[in-house]
């Protein structure tokens, strides 16, 4: 029996890590607004419900260990008061009591909403896992035909073998991430971490035990009741938030296990500041942290700097990271002209620094300073049709007189007054296009506007470009 529970118990860990594991992503992910609270919701109805038939905990010792009540008893009769589409109340007879029914002969229970019920048949004997809820017993899962519990039946039948032996408690503590491509970020382990399980009677009893490397931890508690709670060091406790599933006590009875997980969130931060050679803050430009296992994805990668230059990324996980200027930004973006560019001064990523994000601990802010040619400045001018009439909504571009130079410049629509404000780069020497179509008669041709070849640190505005066929010149 013992070969077959540890068996058990090693598929356990893996099926229950990764239900509990969902659970928690799904929960940080739809937090940010009451919209996506209301469709959490919904997703966790129709997980629960999807996994109705499984029972909530996996091998005997861990069903006993968490249940306030168990028991054989034939279902006899329905609540006469319940409201059947909401729950399903029923009435059991008592035939072999194994823990906390108190010489009850006949016992309440619900056993959830109609859909559970369903699995109830009038006459039938049943072992029952139930637990205590506003004074009343409920079991929604976990139960069994006891023709179907034989394995439950022989290790209930045995406790009287188990006498103080006390409680296993078993679990993991490791960082809840979901925002990350790579697996490997997502399952970071917290080692070396305090458990603490005090007695709730007058002695107090304090019972520790540590995570080993791989996060896991494991305590024998003899019989009673117990606050438990992971300790960390004072001077990170205050960038940490504590995940998990269930409350912070429980009830430790001999020869049951109990398995308890937490996640934690590290409210750790990387921020800095963007800035010019002179000291002058770059606006709107793209900043993100690169981490050498994967890429951060969705909304938490990329940054925009605000008029000050700053940038801060919160909730980082722990692990190695690169700051990066556009890394990997869409070219068409106007504020994605700077070439990739790696903290503190390189374009390889192999020889950007890597920042370190520990448990708790956030980095000093960081001065991301770029080089003399990542210098920029605007560019002025107005775009006409060839009747002089103002040309609005027409696509206009600053482009190096190298093609193959990655410091191209930006692009804009021109606005109702005709009027366009492109961004270059001072040291480089540009021309300004303009291209659209234009109705002549029945005909959709192209029209075109090219400047002559200028260097902005010399000219920068008063540019006059007039759309017309025959000024298109390569």
């Amino acid at each position: 029996m013992q070969v077959r529970q540890n068996r058990a118990e090693q598929l356990m860990l893996l099926h229950r890590a990764s239900n509990e594991e969902i659970i928690a992503n799904l929960l940080r992910g739809f937090m940010k607004n009451k919209f996506s609270l209301l469709i959490f919701s919904l997703a966790l109805l129709f997980f629960l419900g999807s996994f109705a038939q499984v029972p909530a905990y996996s091998i005997p010792c861990e069903r006993y260990g968490n249940a306030d009540a168990v028991f054989v008893g034939k279902y006899v009769q329905v609540d006469d008061g319940q409201d059947s589409l909401i729950d399903s109340k029923l009435y059991f007879e008592i035939e072999e009591a194994f823990y906390g029914i108190d010489n009850k002969t006949r016992v309440l229970i619900d056993v959830g909403n109609s859909i559970y019920y369903q699995k109830y048949k009038l006459g039938d004997s049943y072992l029952i896992y139930a637990t205590t809820s506003n004074n009343n017993l409920s079991a929604p899962w976990g139960n069994s035909p006891v023709e179907n519990a034989s394995e439950d039946l022989e290790f209930l039948r045995n406790l009287s073998t188990a006498k103080d032996s006390g409680m296993k408690v078993f679990g993991k503590i490791s960082e809840g991430v979901s925002a990350v491509e790579n697996e490997e970020l997502k399952r970071k382990i917290i080692s070396n971490i305090k458990i603490r399980f005090q007695k709730k009677d007058l002695t107090k009893a304090i019972f520790d035990t540590f995570t080993d490397f791989d996060g896991k931890y494991e305590i024998t508690l003899p019989a009673g009741d117990y606050d438990i709670e992971p300790v960390f060091p004072a001077q990170i406790t205050k960038h940490l938030s504590l995940l998990s599933k269930g409350g912070k006590n429980i009830k430790a009875k001999d020869g049951g296990c109990f398995e308890k997980f937490f996640w934690i969130r590290n409210n750790v931060s990387i921020s800095g500041r963007l800035l010019y050679t002179n000291g002058q803050p770059v606006e709107n430009a793209f900043v993100s942290i690169v981490a050498e296992e994967g890429k951060i994805n969705s909304s938490e990668e990329t940054e925009k700097t605000d008029k000050s230059g700053r940038f801060k990324f919160e909730d980082i996980p722990i692990g190695r990271y690169s700051l990066v200027l556009n890394y990997l930004i869409d070219k068409d973006d106007e504020d994605g002209i700077f070439p990739q560019f790696f903290f503190p001064s390189t374009k390889e990523k192999s020889k950007a620094q890597q920042i370190e994000i520990k448990l708790g601990e956030s980095p000093k802010p960081f001065e991301f300073r770029l080089p003399a040619q990542f210098t920029t400045k605007k560019v002025f001018g107005t775009l006409l049709w060839d009747d002089d009439s103002l040309a609005d909504s027409v696509r206009v571009f600053l482009k190096s007189t190298d093609e193959n130079s990655e410091f191209q410049g930006s692009d804009v629509f021109s606005d109702d007054d005709g009027k366009f404000v492109l961004t270059g780069f001072t040291k480089g020497e540009y021309f300004i296009e303009a291209r659209t179509t234009k109705r002549i008669g029945e005909e959709m041709v192209e029209v075109y506007a090219k400047s002559e070849k200028f260097k902005i640190e010399e000219r920068s505005s008063n540019f006059k470009l007039v759309l017309r066929i025959q000024n298109w010149t390569k």
